[in-house]
């Protein structure tokens, strides 16, 4: 007889994004707790830890009997061999926190290489690097992932009602702050927004304001399983911890993860190159072979009309417009 196979485990992979000081760092431990005492059997929890912070969380995981490995690096390097070392000790979960620091130190190492700027070239290898040896590991590997980031503004350039003729930069949302422009808010399977909110204290009937407890709120910005798509989850600050104190996390993120086991398998991004196909042995790709074969294009036509309505006089002019 053959042994029943275990059953997979299908691993989350989690964006907290917020300002300083919302709650994202003590979130994020308290889920990751949450993982590996009911789901991974008290399996160690990993951190890139850049600011550090994860040292003042410390006693959690050592009421709850779980290692905590932490790493206080800040590259991006350094945070890429961190979790290809999670993998190997047999961690189950990996955390950044925060990821903004760490694209920081990624576009200042491109900075310092090209004499304090990056010119616009060099765009295309950061995001190379970026999307092949980290988004591609964070999703493709066994272990859970969470990352975590500052909070960014969105702005649109709108018309001044004022005055129309000028234009001014309006806030229209907020954004994961790491990686460029299109930030890392796209990557992960579940992205949380954490905002502070504090409850009004009630004495003699009377509320008074800035003197209540503190509640963590958290946005659901995404859940590509559509298990929390739009809530709104709180949960209360709390003076101290006591053992199982991860169950208030853990109950609100639960369905996420049970949506996510229902999918019944990892699916894993397959990475490669097109370069064969679309850049000949030349080097030269298709968009500068284009763009190329369109400067020619304009300065033949440009000879044209030069050959055929020549001079500058008015008409000419306004003719060559036509």
């Amino acid at each position: 007889m053959t042994a029943p196979q275990t059953k997979q485990i299908i691993p989350i992979k989690v964006g907290w994004f917020g300002p300083q000081g919302a709650g994202k760092t003590t979130s994020a431990a308290l889920l990751a707790l949450a993982l590996s005492k009911k789901i991974y059997g008290g399996a160690p929890v990993y951190v890139t830890d850049t600011e550090p912070g994860w040292q003042f969380l410390r006693h959690l995981f050592e009421t709850e009997g779980v290692e905590l490995i932490q790493r206080t690096e800040t590259t991006f390097q350094a945070m890429c061999e961190n979790l290809r070392e999670a993998e190997k000790i047999g961690a189950c979960v990996w955390n950044v926190d925060t990821l903004t620091i760490i694209w920081a130190e990624l576009m200042q190492s491109f900075k310092e290489k090209n004499r304090g700027f990056i010119p616009i070239d060099k765009w295309g290898d950061i995001r190379e690097m970026w999307n092949k040896q980290y988004v591609a590991t964070f999703l493709n590997t066994a272990l859970c992932c969470q990352a975590l980031g500052r909070i960014g503004n969105v702005t649109e350039e709108i018309q001044d009602e004022q005055n129309p003729e000028k234009t001014k930069l309006v806030k229209v949302g907020t954004r994961f702050k790491a990686g460029g422009g299109e930030d890392f808010g796209y990557e992960p399977h579940l992205l949380l927004e954490v905002s502070l909110e504090r409850k009004a204290k009630t004495k003699a009937g009377s509320k008074l304001e800035g003197e209540g407890r503190m509640v963590h709120r958290v946005d659901v910005m995404k859940d590509r399983t559509w298990a929390l798509n739009g809530k709104v989850i709180r949960w209360s600050d709390k003076p101290g911890y006591q053992k199982g104190g991860y169950r208030q996390v853990w109950e609100a993120i639960k369905p996420h993860f049970d949506a996510v086991q229902r999918t019944a398998r990892h699916v894993q991004i397959k990475t490669g190159t097109s370069s064969g196909a679309l850049i000949p042995d030349s080097g030269e790709s298709t968009y500068h072979r284009d763009r190329r074969r369109r400067d020619v294009l304009v300065e033949e036509l440009d000879a044209a009309m030069q050959l055929l309505w020549g001079g500058n006089g008015q008409a000419e002019k306004r003719i060559r417009m036509l």
